[in-house]
């Protein structure tokens, strides 16, 4: 399972993958937050940040999706 996430700047289009053992490390912690390696020197961090209201609404249409 992976959850994929693009968006688009100026620099051209980027992906964000979220993996199932991404979503377990978050649920462990408690945070919507996490930091992963992409190499030997950097590292990036995947965090999902809104209001109370926001996540709600967030998490209410990745069900809808999912049915």
């Amino acid at each position: 399972m992976r959850i994929k996430v693009k968006y688009e700047s100026s620099e051209g289009p980027h992906q964000v993958d979220i993996s199932k053992e991404d979503i377990e490390e978050m649920q462990k912690s408690g945070k919507l937050e996490l930091t992963k390696k992409v190499s030997h020197e950097n590292e990036k961090t995947i965090s999902i940040t809104g209001s109370k209201e926001e996540l709600n609404m967030l998490a209410e249409l990745l069900k809808k999706h999912t049915e």
